[in-house]
């Protein structure tokens, strides 16, 4: 399907967008994803049949393509729904977890601990800090190894909407986030990046799982939830409309 810039019916196109519902295939048909010991819930779901379910093993992934590196074009856009279920027992030797990756963190207990990222950027998990659950935005460039774009905790058993939104040419990141359970707006991140972005062509776009030698796979020490309608888009956009007070966009969407 080409991109048509400006189609209000379809923020994806060629880009991927995944609705899990009991499956890993792109909506659009062309970026359908490799599943490991894949776990989809109707029980518990945001938009349509079914969401995916994380609890140790569950992940899926696909090869480098432009869709998912922010190095590639003027922006790239990622966004997702996510619900908690376990915030795990509180260990501070664990490492990240993978929601949505493009790249690996290594994570290397230490006072202070050592982490370091291999790859593009990320959205990962820590299951069970001494606060609770909570999500890191980060990044790598040319000059920085790991930049944090965000931290956001979460509470147990909401759902919460995230929008990422990365612009090469500008060099400026947003995130932005809603507690949809609650009704409320959490606090918009936003900023400049340091150095330029670089593709890795080596490294695939990871949905629940961290493969660095001290990573995790989501869902490591107690930690679960769920996710759902991931979606990706190379064009700028409106998150207000993705997130439609609350109630959300299924694929395809307007933003």
């Amino acid at each position: 399907m080409p991109f048509k810039v400006g189609n209000p019916g379809c923020a994806c196109c060629s880009c991927g967008c995944y609705p899990f519902d009991n499956s890993a295939v792109d909506y659009n048909g062309a970026l359908d994803l490799t599943a490991t010991s894949a776990s989809y819930d109707a029980s518990v779901k945001k938009l349509g049949t079914h969401s995916a379910s994380f609890n140790a093993t569950p992940h899926y992934e696909h090869p480098h393509h432009a869709c998912f590196t922010p190095a590639i074009g003027n922006t790239m856009r990622v966004w997702f729904w996510l619900r908690t279920s376990n915030s795990g027992t509180p260990d501070p030797t664990k490492g990240f977890a993978g929601v949505v990756t493009k790249g690996e963190v290594n994570f290397a207990y230490g006072s202070p601990p050592t982490i370091t990222l291999t790859g593009e950027w990320g959205v990962f998990h820590r299951p069970a800090t001494a606060s609770g659950p909570e999500l890191q935005f980060v990044y790598k460039s040319t000059t920085v190894n790991l930049g944090v774009m965000a931290s956001i905790g979460l509470l147990l058993n909401k759902w919460y909407f995230f929008h990422l939104e990365i612009n090469r040419v500008a060099s400026t990141y947003a995130v932005h986030s809603y507690n949809s359970t609650d009704g409320n707006a959490l606090p918009t991140y936003s900023g400049s990046l340091s150095g330029t972005l670089v593709a890795q062509p080596t490294v695939p776009m990871r949905i629940g799982k961290n493969s660095a030698p001290t990573g995790e796979l989501l869902g490591y020490n107690g930690g679960s939830f769920w996710l759902d309608n991931v979606g990706f888009s190379k064009e700028a956009g409106s998150v207000s409309t993705l997130y439609n007070s609350g109630s959300g966009q299924a694929c395809p969407a307007t933003g």
